[in-house]
């Protein structure tokens, strides 16, 4: 037997809050230990090293390491591929890169899901920076009547003029 104690559930909750503070380096750190402990185990509780990968994505996104992020996302996907947050985070990471077919793919992915307004807001900025404005703005309406508050400001304030602005990210409930 071995006297070892499992703290990845303690290192996940501390990357949790560290990723709330903005101090990603740290949680990046806690999520890679979690994502090492549950690698190798036996018994990994549901849910667990798919969100793992998609917080640690989560912190490379909003450290501009859109490739990171991607690869991460692409784990967590691997897998729970119906993970939508997972291809929102994705989604968001080819549409900073300028990967804009990528970028709508995801999004598309996740339309009618529990975050459809959400998608359609990505869509709708990824479908107007590729130069399709009337779909484009079609999803973007379509996100703010559902309740998208950053698809209202974004029409209020004509943001969907510059949609290469940097997108941050809360952790999903």
């Amino acid at each position: 037997t071995s006297d070892a104690v499992d703290y990845s559930d303690a290192y996940y909750n501390r990357g949790n809050l560290y990723y709330n503070d903005k101090n990603y380096d740290a949680a990046l750190a806690d999520y890679t230990v979690t994502i090492e402990y549950y690698t190798g185990a036996k018994n990994v509780q549901a849910g667990v090293l798919d969100k793992a990968y998609h917080n640690r994505a989560l912190c490379y996104y909003n450290k501009g390491l859109y490739q990171e992020a991607i690869d991460d996302y692409t784990r967590a996907l691997a897998i729970n591929p119906g993970y939508a947050w997972a291809h929102y985070g994705k989604g968001y990471s080819h549409f900073m890169l300028n990967q804009n077919d990528s970028a709508i793919a995801e999004f598309e992915s996740i339309l009618n899901s529990e975050i459809d307004p959400q998608a359609r807001f990505g869509l709708g900025l990824a479908l107007v920076r590729k130069g399709d404005f009337t779909n484009g703005m079609k999803n973007l309406h379509q996100s703010c009547d559902a309740g998208c508050s950053e698809a209202c400001e974004t029409l209020d304030k004509n943001m969907y003029a510059n949609p290469g602005v940097m997108l941050n990210f809360q952790l999903p409930q």
